[in-house]
């Protein structure tokens, strides 16, 4: 992540997990960042905790919601100036068998983890224009079960938090 001192990261899902951890990595290379995340007592103890690392703000937002969206990238360029880097890495997981799986609950990860993503990269890559002509690069990584305080709390504890 060398060469970003300055630029300006979205982070949505930024509040826990792997977004709060590259929240923290992106200040250290002395970058700007806004996050969000859905509970906003969340979002608000990251930004405090954040802070002492560099310039740090963010709004809580639900990605699956156009107008979530939409007020998140405004917000966003409104604290950073543009959005020079977005990591769309906002997401939800349920924890149960198959067949136990209510409909609402499968709809809801759906439109976060598929939805939101969509909402997110278009709403930011639309002020960036058409992606690639313009050099930007996407990196994708697709980690498999990691701990987090999301997975921990589905798993009934099995799995330590970091």
């Amino acid at each position: 992540m060398r060469g970003l001192a300055g630029r300006g990261v979205l982070i949505s899902g930024g509040s826990s997990g792997i977004g709060l951890a590259a929240a923290r990595r992106f200040l250290e290379e002395r970058c700007r960042v806004f996050l969000c995340g859905l509970d906003p007592a969340e979002v608000d103890q990251a930004v405090s905790g954040l802070a002492e690392y560099g310039q740090v703000s963010g709004i809580s937002c639900d990605v699956s919601r156009e107008a979530d969206v939409a007020r998140l990238v405004a917000s966003a360029e409104a604290a950073l100036g543009r959005v020079d880097v977005l990591a769309n890495n906002a997401g939800t997981s349920v924890r149960s068998a198959f067949l136990e799986i209510p409909p609402q609950e499968w709809d809801r990860i759906i439109a976060v983890n598929l939805r939101g993503m969509f909402l997110v990269a278009q709403a930011v890559g639309r002020r960036m224009a058409e992606l690639g002509g313009l050099g930007i690069r996407v990196n994708a990584l697709c980690p498999g079960y990691i701990s987090t305080p999301l997975n921990a709390a589905i798993d009934g504890g099995q799995l330590a938090v970091m």
